[in-house]
């Protein structure tokens, strides 16, 4: 070969497979494990995605105007893009999908069927077993979340960089605006209207709750199952819960005490919550390492 591209050679998450990108008289050509895939005239920038368990290899190519994603090894359609980021696989490699632009729009292109057509394609999400799928997408000046090939509702903004399913796949949120107002939309359902919403939401470990952070009149708190708790002037720490999903905790300012909330109720006020915490233990316990005049103590609560 002339020349090996910068960025090469990559390894597969499990180091069994490896892929580098050579040139030869101004054509690329892709070799996994030793043997070609192309040649091309370009390749996207950022390199290949390999799947989860390093068995498959999906990467941009471009031949003369058009690119086409490779997996594989076989070229799918001609589009005139590819969008950034994309191609992704499932996390257990059986699926894999792609932003692709046609003319001035773009469709997604799931197991290699497109969408209907949009003026923009952004952020891709796989249900953790793989069967569900979302993607955010515009259209005549609103974005919209699309899940398992159904449109949601449309809105002012929806945050492309947080559209995540809960841990069983079952329930998918988001959060989104109308107006100057934000909503943590979950399952459709659009939550009550505040000011902002953190980018912490999180489900519980057995996707049946959600706690996320919100503000409205410069005051913060937290919001459980879709009821907000008491404001404070600042939560420092997302929630957290516990392994059952019983119980959750979080940290906000006082002040300039540091206060460790479980299940609404605040403990002690400390001046300082250590980095990192609170954080539940296997006995279902609350822990973390706190200061206080000098000292450096243990708190453990048990709800």
């Amino acid at each position: 070969q002339d020349d090996i591209e910068r960025g090469y050679p990559v390894l597969s998450p499990d180091g069994g497979h490896c892929a580098y990108e050579a040139r030869r008289e101004k054509r690329l050509t892709m070799f996994l494990d030793g043997r070609a895939q192309g040649p091309y005239d370009g390749v996207a920038a950022g390199g290949p995605a390999w799947s989860a368990d390093g068995a498959r290899l999906a990467y941009a190519a471009r031949r003369e105007a058009k690119w086409a994603v490779v997996v594989d090894g076989t070229s799918g359609p001609a589009w005139d893009g590819i969008g950034t980021g994309t191609p992704v696989f499932s996390a257990d490699g059986k699926r894999w999908a792609y932003a692709a632009q046609t003319g001035q729009n773009w469709v997604c292109v799931l197991d290699g069927v497109p969408s209907p057509v949009y003026s923009a394609v952004g952020s891709m999400s796989f249900g953790p077993d793989g069967r569900n799928f979302a993607f955010c997408a515009s259209r005549g000046g609103k974005d919209c979340v699309v899940a398992n090939g159904r449109e949601g509702a449309g809105w002012d903004a929806v945050d492309p960089e947080w559209i995540s399913f809960s841990p069983d796949g079952t329930h998918l949120a988001y959060r989104a605006r109308r107006g100057k107002a934000w909503m943590l939309v979950v399952d459709g359902t659009a939550g009550p209207e505040y000011d902002l919403i953190g980018k912490g939401y999180v489900f519980s470990p057995d996707s049946k709750r959600i706690a996320y952070t919100a503000e409205t009149k410069g005051k913060q708190f937290v919001v459980l199952d879709g009821k907000a708790g008491e404001p404070c002037e600042e939560v420092l720490r997302a929630p957290v819960f516990s392994a059952d999903g019983a119980h959750v905790a979080w940290v906000i300012r006082r002040g300039m005490a540091r206060v460790a909330v479980l299940d609404g109720q605040a403990g002690p006020e400390y001046g300082i919550i250590v980095r990192n915490g609170p954080s539940f233990a296997e006995d279902g316990a609350l822990e973390y390492l706190a200061v206080d005049k000098g000292k450096l103590l243990r708190v453990r609560v048990k709800p």
